[in-house]
């Protein structure tokens, strides 16, 4: 065969193909409308149909669909098993997706089964790049929502079906029948002998601590499954709150149960991006062990070094150090990564700000 014939048949072959798909496969392409049509392009295809059900204006949505969502690697993924579909929960298809799929929180993702029409499993609220990844592969190994309730109705006795079973209707926001599927798993795995015991546990007391507005609890339980994932689930818990509680001005001993759980989640594993940025961002803007502060923000950058947000918190460290020339070089470079304009925005007007600052302070030698 010549080399024109091989060229005519991987156009005939081969471009179709990725036409039907939607695109390249490193990029989400939506379509909107009628889901029935999109519905009927993936059955066509023998992928799923993933609803994205938002609003363009909603923060947490917009960040799905332009961080998430955006991110090559995932629409690599995504694009293996779904076509994607977005549709407006205020009218048209969306008011009545939302009313049909019981859709309670924004954003949600619904994969829909192409041929059938019946739900396989959804993701609620925003999720990370990571995050998503996991949820996805979960799907795609066949442990979808759908999948695992079949298994739990059915009498399964696997703690781990249990466990994401009661996981994802957690993430669905379906409290009553989560605490059923945790209580089922302290059954399953009375001796804690795969760890779920104390997950579940965890779990139960996160719902109980949500009712009473006491988290101490946890701090008991933490101690309790000390170098255990129950243990860093209670300490990740233990941050959301007291954060939270600080912001309406805290409790004696909030701030420094934030700076102790932080460290133990550092020491035990939990050393991400974004544990380390906002744990820098507690630290400084607390006031509290700046050169701490520093060396985590710093360590953050290390991991993701062109994120606008982690370089702005090192730039505040450096301004709180009274360093403004490094504070000054750090905030230009969180302008310089910032990914648009509304991001943008605020990094340059406090560039500008340290350079007025600066521009008034006496000369002096360069901060080391």
């Amino acid at each position: 065969m010549s080399a024109t014939s091989n060229l005519l048949l991987f156009l005939i072959c081969v471009v179709p193909a990725a036409v039907a798909r939607g695109g390249d496969d490193d990029k989400i392409n939506f379509t909107s409308g009628s889901h029935e049509k999109a519905m009927a392009d993936a059955k066509a295809e023998k992928r799923q149909l993933a609803i994205l059900i938002s609003i363009d204006s909603d923060v947490y949505c917009a960040a799905l669909r332009n961080k998430t969502l955006s991110n090559p690697a995932v629409a690599a993924q995504f694009n293996k098993i779904a076509r994607a579909h977005v549709a407006d929960p205020r009218h048209g298809d969306g008011k009545d997706l939302i009313n049909k799929f019981n859709v309670t929180i924004l954003p949600t993702m619904l994969f829909l089964d192409s041929a059938s029409g019946e739900e396989i499993d959804r993701i609620c609220g925003f999720l990370t790049d990571t995050e998503f990844l996991k949820y996805l592969k979960t799907i795609a190994d066949g442990d979808s929502f759908a999948a695992l309730q079949k298994k739990a109705q059915g009498g399964s006795a696997d703690p781990q079906v249990w466990f994401q079973y009661a996981s994802k209707l957690e993430g669905r926001d379906d409290v009553a029948n989560a605490k059923s599927a945790w209580k089922k798993l302290l059954e399953i795995d009375a001796n804690d002998k795969n760890g779920y015991y104390s997950l579940a546990e965890y779990h139960l007391l996160v719902f109980e601590c949500q009712e009473s507005q006491d988290y101490h609890k946890l701090l008991d339980l933490a101690k309790k499954y000390k170098g255990k994932p129950a243990a860093l689930e209670a300490h990740t818990s233990m941050v959301k709150f007291l954060v939270a509680r600080l912001g309406d001005g805290g409790e004696p001993g909030d701030l420094e149960q934030v700076i102790d759980s932080y460290e133990y989640l550092l020491a035990n594993g939990r050393k991400t991006v974004r544990t380390l940025n906002q744990y820098a961002w507690l630290l400084a803007t607390r006031n509290k062990n700046l050169d701490r502060a520093l060396a985590v923000a710093l360590e953050a950058n290390a991991l993701e070094p062109k994120s606008a947000e982690i370089a702005d918190t090192v730039a505040e460290c450096y301004l709180l150090q009274q360093k403004l020339d490094l504070a000054l070089e750090w905030e230009k470079k969180a302008v310089a990564y910032s990914k648009d304009d509304n991001e943008k925005v605020p990094y340059e007007i406090k560039a500008r700000h340290f350079a007025d600052e600066l521009s008034k302070a006496p000369a002096s030698k360069p901060a080391k």
